[in-house]
């Protein structure tokens, strides 16, 4: 049976005459037209039987509904569009965009590493650009910001060198030089002409961290990295505090997780004697975090080529460049990135944040002179970034030379999320049990599951053994 405004039944009775006192007019002929299991012959214009004719104000009420479903349409429609626009958003190594991070740059005075940073803006429209140092200093005083502008023409590449600055021509303002020892992040930003953030993913980024040995060597060695993008979405508003995904995002979100392939610490790689024999590899890591101001708890994750897996938890704030080797103790030799205690060469090394901003990082990989002489050939290897945080990062534009106190750091050693918990999934298991008995006389080192140290004194102690037992029986 039909329901009351059903499509045909409707049609029918809008094109039938009315009754006396429902309205006027001719009953409107139309062609025999087919029409689901309507019989062959039926006419739409033919007269409807007043028991199956619609008066007027259920005729009206029927109009109504299928506006109102239409309307629904549409909103859904407009707001597929919004979502379209939003998915498109991303965060890459390789493709233009709006923001641009660059995870460390180094500031030298020709005697030392210095950074040769180069911005292009790939459009063929001018763009202003907004840029920021910041210095994050080893132990965690207040954070050092040094902003400065420039503009690009269409098409147009840039470079500079951290330690040494650029003199712009005319009346443009100077890219400033940085103190030699520099060690820290830039931000740069697609700006309009009066400074405000401006919905164009149109700039690249690349820097190559440069070196010259002193002489007798006296060899140059360079790595370089890309910049990370995020795009700039179409919700952008024009003040100066930029959100980087979640609920009012202005930006694509930064990455759930990165992952890293590395050489760990102390391996060695036989090149053969026909290229230089065997070299022995070490890297450094720079993590930053995407939102300023803010300490992250983040969960390194290795997985070795053997398929082992072993698991630390740092904080770091703002930006953490170290040895791999001292990422989860001071003692490289016990490191679990160290080759010789993880037992492999070679992993991929996973960053997930359990709490704070999400990260970004870059690793740089020494190939250590087989002769012995102090001019290691670096490579840099840049991050593979998974997903897409569900939580909102923050980055404030900082217009003027500025200090910011940042939180400190409660202690350099790890912090577990759960005492016994090895593996970093949120379970202490018998083997895991076991590790931490081992550890405790002596059998294994305390790499072997740092979750057990949870008051970070390079020991586990009894009641760490309890504490581990405890959440095995009852959960983290």
């Amino acid at each position: 049976m039909k329901s009351t405004c059903d499509p045909l039944t409707l049609t029918r009775s809008l094109r039938s005459p009315l009754p006396h006192g429902e309205g006027q007019g001719e009953a409107m002929k139309g062609p025999v037209r087919r029409h689901g299991d309507i019989g062959v012959g039926a006419r739409l214009g033919a007269p409807v039987p007043r028991a199956a004719r619609l008066s007027a104000p259920t005729i009206a009420a029927c109009i109504a509904k299928y506006v109102h479903s239409l309307a629904v349409v549409c909103v859904a429609a407009a707001a597929l569009t919004l979502c379209a626009e939003a998915c498109r958003a991303a965060v890459s190594t390789s493709e233009p965009a709006a923001l641009l991070v660059f995870p460390l740059i180094i500031a030298g005075d020709g005697a030392g590493p210095d950074s040769l940073i180069q911005l292009t803006n790939v459009d063929d429209a001018e763009v202003a650009v907004h840029c920021q140092y910041e210095a994050v200093p080893a132990n965690v005083p207040p954070v050092q910001y040094t902003p400065f502008g420039l503009r690009l023409a269409g098409n147009q590449p840039i470079a500079w060198r951290a330690g040494g600055g650029l003199d712009l021509p005319g009346d443009a303002p100077d890219i400033p030089p940085l103190a030699a020892g520099f060690t820290g992040v830039l931000r740069c930003l697609a700006t309009d002409a009066d400074g405000a953030p401006a919905e164009r993913n149109v700039l690249l980024g690349n820097t190559s961290l440069e070196s010259v040995s002193a002489p007798p060597a006296a060899a140059a060695d360079s790595a370089d990295y890309p910049a990370t993008g995020f795009d700039a979405l179409p919700a952008l508003n024009d003040n100066d505090q930029l959100i980087l995904g979640g609920a009012g995002a202005e930006y694509a979100a930064c990455p759930e997780s990165v992952v890293l392939p590395a050489f760990l610490d102390g391996a060695i790689l036989d090149l053969g004697s026909g290229d230089g024999g065997p070299h022995e590899l070490s890297s450094r890591i720079a993590i930053v975090t995407c939102a300023q101001r803010t300490r992250s708890q983040v969960r390194f994750t290795l997985i070795t080529e053997l398929g082992q897996q072993f698991t630390t938890v740092r904080f770091v704030e703002e930006q953490l460049a170290i040895r791999l080797s001292q990422i989860d103790t001071d003692v490289l030799s016990q490191s679990i990135f160290n080759a010789a205690t993880s037992g492999s060469p070679i992993g991929t090394i996973r960053l997930a944040p359990l709490s704070g901003s999400g990260v970004l990082a870059v690793t740089l990989r020494e190939h250590a002179d087989p002769n012995g002489v102090a001019s290691p050939h670096t490579v840099a290897v840049t991050a593979r970034l998974i997903g897409a945080r569900t939580e909102a990062d923050v980055v404030d534009v900082v217009r003027e030379t500025a200090t910011a106190t940042a939180t400190p750091s409660v202690t350099p050693t790890p912090m577990m999320a759960c005492v016994g918990d090895c593996n970093g999934d949120g379970m202490v298991a018998i083997n895991e049990l076991l590790i931490g008995v081992n550890v405790t006389l002596g059998n294994q080192p305390l790499s072997a599951c740092p979750s057990f140290d949870a008051d970070g004194n390079g020991q586990v102690a009894i009641n760490e053994l309890i504490a581990a037992v405890g959440n095995a029986l009852s959960g983290c």
